[in-house]
Formats: C-alpha cells, structure tokens, sequence
C-alpha cells in the first residue's frame, strides 16, 4: 500500500501512513521519473540519477510525479499472528484468555523458583553440617540446624537455661536471598550485667544468585509468549497481571522469612540472659526487584518469542526511544556475559579464596565472579571505582579507574595495609589492573560503532539521534550501576566493618554518554561514507 501524500510503501494490512498519516492507495498513478532522485529513499545512500536500483541495499529508485489518485475501501485482512501488534486494552484486561495464560505463567513460575530454592537449600544445608561435623565432630540434622535445637541444649547443659529458639530459615528465606533483597539482621543481648549489640546489613551482597530467577523468567516468558500467540490474544494484558502476582509472591516471601526473637530466662545461679533478635528483608526492596525482573526479564524472553524473527520489524515501528532502550540493554547483556565469560575462564581460585574450604568457596566464588564482572564492565566504559573501607582507625577510601597507574595505586593506598589487601583479593594484579581489564573498553566500543551502523538513519537529524542514543544508553549504565553497588556492615557494640564499592552516579553517566555518543556516531559516519559512494 502506498501513502497518497509521500509515495512510501507499507505493508498490506496498513490503512494510514505511519510519517503522515494520509490514506493509502493499492497504486500510485503516475509516470516514474528517476532523473531527480540522488539519494536512496531506503537507505539514504548516494545513487547515479541513471540507476534503477539502489547498489547499497537493492531497493527500487523509481521517483513518481503524484497525479489525483482514487481512495479505495480496502479489504479487512486479518495479519499474521507474528506481526500483530498487541495494545493494551483496558475493557479486556480481566478477560478469560488474558487470566489463563497469566496464571499458568505464574504458577509455572512460582513452582520453578520453589523448585530451584529448595534444591539450593539442601545443597547449602548439606555442605555446612559436612563441615560442622568435620570441624566440631558433632552430627547435627538439617531439622536441628534450622530450629537451631542443637544450640538450646548446648546453652542448658552449660548454663542451665531454657530456652526457645525461633526456626531461622526456610524456603522462602532462600526464595528471597536468590532475588538479591538488601538484608539486616539486628541482635541486642545482655547476660551476666554486660550487653551486645551487633548490627549486620547487606546490599547487593547475593548478587549471584540472581542467575537462577532469570534463568526461571526466561523460561516462563517463552512460556508465556507461546500462550499469547497460540491463543490469538495480546501480550501486554498477560504480562502485567504475571508481574503483579509474581511481585506479591517475592514481597510475601520476604515478609515470611522474617525472624524476630526475644527472650528473658534465668540461669542456675540466678544470672538474667535477655536476647532481641531480628533478621528482615527490605520490603521496598523485594517489590522492586520482583517487578523490574517480572516485566523486563519475562517481557523481552515473552516478546522474543511471540514475534519470532519479526521482533526487530515490531521495534522498528516503535518511537526511537523505544528502539534505543531495547538496543541499549541487549548490548549490555552481551558485553556483561562476554566479561563473564572471560573471567570465568580466566580467574585463579587459589588466589580469590585461598585453600578455603568447600563452603567458603562455593559462596565466594560466584560473588567473586558476578561482582567483578560488573566492576571491569564499569570500568570498560570509563568509570572510576570507588572503594571504601570503614574500620575501628577511620575510613580508607580509594577510586581507580582505566587509566589507573601501578604508581598512581600505591601511592594512594600508601602504608593503608588493610584497603591494599582488599584491592589485591578484588581487582588488582601485581598492584595494577590486569591488561585484559586495561582493554577491555574494545568491547564495548566495537559493538557501540557496530549499533551505530545499524541504527543510524542517514536522512533524520544525526545529533538529535547521538544525543538520544547516548542518553539512553548511559541512563541504562547508571541505572546497572546503582542497582549492583555492593555495601556490607557488620558493627559489634559500635566497632565493626563497612565496605562500599560503586560508582558514583553522575561520573557514571556522563562518561558513559561521551563513550556513547563518540562511538554510534562513528558507526554512522561510516554508514553515512560507505552509502556515498
């Protein structure tokens, strides 16, 4: 179908034009004329006013001189169910099809996490009673582990209280410590006219575990894109009402797996024991994460698979804001799992947990790999690191970035032993960043000029799509940066440690939009040079 205004071609099923929105005709009558055409109408490329074709992209340089044309009543065809744009539709949004494939979805989801949760669980739970009955001969059951029976009869047959200890972990609790929610555990005793307190709190600590929910999120949103398709119904209306019940479910997990103790009892000598504990979940912080994992993993896997290999003509009927966020986070998940990749197979166990045992490093190996591999792809695109340490003499605080010295380093961290011996398990080598990291802005430079190929349209304004690439990418850095920035407190009766690694907001962002913008906008130079010629 052809625009009656501008001549542009689009698909049949189309009854306006998307540049103007003038009806549209099954022909344009008129006689063609290619003596005024210069530039390709598909690509933009430069052509010889004797050619017919374009010799970029092979499309059709046949200009028209518009005549009057007849409007004609075009035919209701019902496109294919790969190509139908699913809208939100509020008068259907509780309809029976939209319910069904939400709740399978949610169902199938809820029972994978439960699944993956529990099998973890096992697995953790075996690993530590192997090591308490190495270490302290003592055999102990994952019963009396989780309601902790074994300490309540240790502290009677040595103190002669009783005591009732609460059950401390549970499914739920790894359900929610698999979706990374912030942690804080309070304790306030007193025995024998001396008090504790102890205060521990957590960010981004298990950010590892992650990888399981959107292993499970992936594989319901296929699910879930397959429904919509089969069903002939919309994608939109399912996938908010699977988000909502899959958010309930990680926020009542959170609020489950929260223990609270207290108790006063009496020793055989009279001696008060009093004990306030508390171990809780941010609720903000599962509500967001739910939602966020819910509609992004789940949507994207979803749409993937109710498009198939017409997702990327679905995205170019978007607005560019659309096209860019989309394009910008795909180009993140490539560059972080090639980093990861590389690590994985790069890193040196011994020298991360030393000769460890089994439990210590099969926690700190995944955080280990996770954490920096999002440090080194901060730092890829230029953003300095920073690196705090709070101890009982102060706070040590140093911020590297790629162009960091081996002098620069030691020299601010001179005599600083403690912040030195972090930097060394974390991220240095021989006191300096290793060279892969050193190289690591190819990556994302490479396949930002390689966006800015594809993406560039030769007869749009070439700085507004620079500045608007380069924004959303960087809004989606900053945003990856915030949300993985790692904090750990542990403070006992006001002496303790905290450790800070991230990077800060506005550095991130706008070196990120300079690396951005410089790199699409060499990609559409040499589109814009290989179409002249």
């Amino acid at each position: 179908m052809f625009c009656n205004e501008c001549g542009t071609n689009h698909p049949i099923y189309s009854n306006y034009c998307t540049a103007d929105g003038a009806v549209l005709e099954t022909k344009i009558n008129g006689k063609a004329n290619r003596s005024k055409i210069e530039f390709c109408a598909s690509c933009g490329g430069k052509v010889a006013s004797s050619a017919q074709y374009c010799l970029h992209c092979g499309g059709n340089l046949s200009g028209f001189s518009l005549q009057t044309t007849q409007s004609v009543i075009q035919a209701i065809q019902i496109p294919s169910k790969k190509v139908d744009l699913p809208t939100f539709n509020s008068s259907s949004f509780l309809s029976k099809n939209n319910m069904k494939n939400a709740l399978i979805a949610a169902v199938l989801a809820i029972v994978l996490v439960l699944v993956s949760a529990g099998t973890i669980m096992n697995y953790a739970e075996q690993m530590f009673l192997d090591f308490i009955e190495e270490t302290e001969g003592e055999v102990v059951s994952a019963k009396e582990l989780r309601s902790l029976s074994f300490v309540e009869e240790q502290i009677k047959s040595e103190s002669g209280m009783s005591l009732s200890l609460p059950t401390i972990y549970g499914i739920t609790t790894f359900v929610t410590l698999l979706h990374n929610i912030n942690t804080t555990f309070d304790l306030d005793a007193n025995a024998f006219s001396e008090s504790t307190k102890v205060t521990f709190h957590q960010e981004n600590l298990m950010l590892a575990g992650l990888i399981v929910p959107i292993a499970v999120l992936l594989i319901v949103g296929v699910v879930l894109g397959y429904l919509a398709r089969k069903s002939k119904s919309s994608l939109g209306e399912p996938l908010i009402i699977f988000s909502g019940i899959y958010t309930l479910f990680i926020v009542i997990s959170a609020l489950i797996s929260k223990v609270k103790f207290g108790t006063d009892s009496k020793g055989v000598f009279g001696e008060i024991l009093s004990i306030q504990a508390v171990l809780k979940f941010s609720f903000i912080d599962a509500l967001l994460t739910g939602l966020f994992l819910a509609l992004i993993v789940t949507g994207v896997s979803a749409y993937f698979t109710y498009y198939g290999k017409n997702i990327f003509v679905f995205l170019h009927e978007k607005s560019q804001y659309v096209q860019y966020t989309v394009y910008s986070m795909l180009l993140f998940i490539v560059i972080l799992a090639v980093i990861s990749i590389i690590g994985f197979s790069s890193m040196d166990v011994s020298e991360i947990v030393g000769v460890g045992t089994a439990p210590i490093i099969a926690v700190v190996l995944p955080l280990a790999l996770t954490h920096a591999s999002i440090w080194i792809m901060n730092l890829a695109h230029f953003n300095p690191l920073a690196f705090k340490m709070g101890m009982w003499d102060g706070v040590h605080s140093i911020s590297i970035n790629l162009f960091s010295s081996a002098k620069g380093i030691q020299n601010s961290i001179a005599e600083d032993y403690e912040l030195e011996d972090m930097l060394n398990t974390l991220v240095l080598t021989d006191g300096t960043l290793p060279t892969l990291v050193k190289l690591s802005f190819l990556l994302p430079a490479v396949l930002l000029i390689f966006a800015g190929f594809r993406l560039f349209k030769t007869h749009q304004s070439q700085i507004q799509q620079i500045l608007l690439f380069g924004g959303f990418y960087a809004l989606v850095m900053t945003v990856l940066s915030v949300a993985s920035r790692l904090k750990f407190e542990v403070f006992a009766d006001q002496e303790g440690t905290n450790i800070a690694i991230y990077s800060s907001i506005l550095p991130s962002f706008l070196s990120t939009f300079v690396m951005a913008a410089i790199c699409f906008a060499i990609g559409g130079f040499l589109k814009k040079r290989l179409a002249s010629r």
